[in-house]
């Protein structure tokens, strides 16, 4: 199953070739590159959160395998969806889906549950998606939409995303 862009050409440019002149405008000329275990990026349309995201994202060591967690604006599926198979299109290419990994986070949380109708019209996710693609190359992704929920619950779900990954290879 591919995941199809809904907001390529409104929150983020569709052409590729001016997609990545924005991005570069967006990167800091100096840049240290460290090693990360989480970060925290904007979602909104690129006017408003590409700046942070490019600094952000291009100071990172790339990684092959990524957990994404984004906001479910839209009310839909389950409270933790896991998009759980496939790949996402962006105007670079597409990006698989970590099956293995998000079939090990399945089987070890209570919490996170597989579901896509969450994420058939979220734009969280797939906004974060073209520049991590342009600065970390072609990686593989598990997606999980998350609902609005107690902070009880989200470390329950940080703790269960922990256990699963820590011996994960």
């Amino acid at each position: 199953m591919i995941r199809g862009p809904i907001v390529s050409g409104q929150f983020y440019p569709s052409n590729a070739k001016v997609l990545k002149g924005l991005i570069e405008d967006f990167t800091p000329r100096e840049i240290t590159r460290l090693s990360a275990k989480a970060i925290i990026l904007p979602h909104a349309g690129y006017v408003y959160s590409g700046k942070v995201a490019a600094a952000t994202v291009s100071k990172i060591l790339p990684r092959k395998k990524i957990i994404i967690l984004g906001t479910n604006h839209t009310g839909q599926g389950k409270d933790f969806a896991l998009y759980s198979r496939g790949a996402w299109e962006t105007p670079f290419g597409r990006l698989s889906i970590d099956e293995p990994l998000g079939k090990l986070l399945l089987e070890k949380a209570v919490h996170i549950k597989a579901d896509l109708i969450a994420h058939q019209f979220e734009h969280s996710i797939e906004v974060e998606l073209p520049i991590l693609y342009h600065f970390l190359g072609n990686f593989q992704f598990v997606p999980i939409a998350c609902q609005v929920s107690t902070l009880a619950i989200y470390r329950s779900v940080a703790l269960e995303i922990y256990e699963a990954i820590k011996g994960f290879k």
